[in-house]
């Protein structure tokens, strides 16, 4: 993301710099690497924040690169926003399979479940969230926590419940 300066005053999203300066956000084209990572074949990969956007595209990388079994968590453990991005068939085709999961991240007692339930997990990739409209100036400190938890929370749980897993990722 780059931050160009603006002069227009349509901007939705504009924010200025110590020197007065005023930027808005831009998506600019980076350079990849090539070639690409085999993710284990064998093993389950599971995604915290798999039914989001995010998550169903990191889903949809690992298959891409070999991985047969993907674990897709969520707080509710329903797809939201019409599966976007996730594809079962194309799935399916590649010889994946993937199932979900009713998982809070933010909660240690789900993700110790979700890690040691008994497939052979190969790695973890959190993808989980919360958004919210608004400066983290005039936020409240509970607010501050919600949004926190699934994301920092989350990760630092699926650390502490997977230390002993012999995960790759």
């Amino acid at each position: 993301v780059g931050t160009p300066r603006s002069t227009a005053p349509e901007e939705l999203e504009v924010s200025w710099t110590a020197t007065s300066e005023r930027v808005v956000p831009r998506l600019r084209h980076c350079i990849t690497r090539t070639g690409t990572a085999a993710a284990n074949t064998f093993g389950t990969h599971a995604i915290t924040g798999g039914l989001g956007g995010l998550g169903q595209r990191a889903a949809a990388l690992l298959v891409e690169r070999g991985t047969r079994h993907v674990v897709l968590a969520s707080r509710s453990g329903r797809i939201m926003r019409g599966a976007n991005g996730l594809n079962a068939s194309c799935m399916r085709s590649l010889g994946a399979a993937a199932e979900t999961l009713s998982c809070d991240s933010g909660d240690a007692r789900d993700t110790r479940v979700m890690v040691w339930r008994g497939h052979q997990l190969a790695g973890v990739r959190c993808a989980a969230g919360a958004g919210d409209k608004g400066l983290a100036l005039g936020i409240e400190a509970s607010r501050m926590a919600w949004l926190y938890a699934p994301k920092a929370g989350g990760a630092w749980h699926v650390h502490h419940s997977a230390t002993a897993a012999p995960l790759e990722a």
